[in-house]
């Protein structure tokens, strides 16, 4: 259809190895891998979430005489397996490509030069936090079209690389919840009609965050895990919903900030509405 080939959904993952469920009050399929991942297809549109995160396809599910067809690229190559089409015998072909397994020594760039694929892209395949790996574990190799692309867009968005700056230099070295919890702070201002409506306003706002006019967020050079807690906000997320503000209590010692409605406290910061 339209020069993409869409498949049966219950075929293609099951000769795969994974398995299916089907929510029809929603319209949804849900697809769980070996490799324990969930991927979600709603019919009719184009979004698709990978482990909760959002990707956006340029091709839609449908049904047909009761049976849902799928991309056939988009959901093969998040199987962990490379896909081939032969345009002149009209044959798509499967290959699965095996897990690797972390070895003493092994870091995130040694693996990278190892399969030429960048570190944020192993990051973003396998939700690494903070770059660590343990050996003896399996590491996915294989990255899906579509996740290389939107990286690829990703990391040339203004937004993006602003929120990424400001989170690391305010929780860079954190954990990975109190960096998600920064960037959801900023988001939370910008859906609020008390604070200016874009990213960018809201980061360089008068008074609110000094990095962003004393040459701090320059100079920011944002880790992988403060990448991946960028494109997890910026694709939904919020770990502290409400929250308007986040200080650290055994730095600032003010009865204002106490007087606010505790929202959660996540590492060194409290976050507050």
């Amino acid at each position: 259809m339209n020069e993409r080939l869409f498949v049966p959904v219950r075929s293609i993952v099951e000769n795969l190895g994974g398995t299916i469920s089907w929510k029809p009050e929603v319209q949804q399929i849900y697809l769980s891998t070996l490799t324990n991942d969930t991927l979600i297809f709603t019919i009719g549109k184009s979004e698709m979430l990978f482990n909760d995160r959002l990707y956006i396809m340029d091709v839609e599910p449908f049904i047909i005489e009761e049976r849902v067809y799928i991309p056939l690229r988009h959901a093969a190559e998040f199987l962990h397996t490379d896909v081939a089409w032969d345009s002149t015998t009209v044959t798509a072909s499967f290959t699965r490509v095996p897990l690797y397994t972390i070895l003493e020594g092994d870091s995130l760039a040694s693996i990278s030069e190892k399969f030429s694929v960048s570190e944020s892209l192993l990051t973003e395949r396998n939700s690494i936090i903070n770059a660590q790996l343990f050996a003896g574990d399996s590491l996915k190799v294989s990255i899906p079209t579509i996740m290389e692309n939107k990286l690829v867009a990703m990391e040339l968005n203004p937004d993006y690389i602003l929120l990424s700056k400001i989170i690391q230099v305010e929780a860079g070295y954190e954990t990975y919840q109190s960096q998600l919890a920064v960037g959801s702070v900023i988001m939370n201002r910008v859906n609020d009609d008390r604070f200016p409506n874009t990213i960018k306003e809201v980061i360089y706002q008068h008074g609110q965050f000094p990095p962003a006019h004393n040459g701090l967020l320059d100079k920011s050079e944002p880790n992988d895990s403060v990448k991946l807690a960028a494109k997890a906000i910026l694709n939904g997320e919020n770990n502290v919903k409400g929250a308007l503000y986040f200080y650290n209590p055994r730095v600032t010692k003010s009865e204002y900030w106490s007087s606010l409605t505790l929202i959660k406290e996540i590492g060194n910061h409290r976050y507050v509405k």
